[in-house]
């Protein structure tokens, strides 16, 4: 596995300092984050609120990287984020690129259909107008 998907997903107290420390780190070229819902049998963690929608509130980032950054990521997180709760998971990355700027058409060949468990990820990144 040489490209991977690395997802982490924080409490909200913790979103900017995550923030901060992904921007500060000269091997990341880029993230993405998004406002997530966390649903689960856990409830241990949930406030009162959270435990009435069903839901808690999280934060999700997610980094395209080769596995010996992502790795480097990981092992420097548990130390820089030790005992926030953060969580991860790595998965490679079948495919990954950018859409032409051209209506293109995709063509799957008889026979050679993607067939991914369920550790695997496909990243691709397409604006609603169809450009980057």
């Amino acid at each position: 596995m040489d490209q991977c998907l690395l997802v982490l997903i924080a409490s909200p107290p913790i979103e900017n300092a995550v923030v901060d420390w992904l921007l500060d780190r000269n091997d990341i070229p880029g993230f993405t984050s998004a406002p997530i819902s966390g649903h689960g049998a856990s409830i241990h963690s949930l406030t009162a609120a959270e435990q009435v929608a069903g839901r808690q509130r999280q934060v999700m980032f997610q980094m395209h990287l080769t596995e010996a950054v992502a790795r480097s990521v990981i092992d420097e997180a548990q130390r820089a984020f030790r005992g926030s709760g953060l969580h991860y998971w790595l998965t490679p990355v079948l495919a990954a690129g950018h859409m032409n700027r051209r209506p293109a058409q995709l063509s799957v060949p008889q026979g050679e259909r993607c067939s991914a468990h369920a550790s695997s990820a496909v990243a691709a990144t397409v604006s609603p107008s169809g450009t980057k």
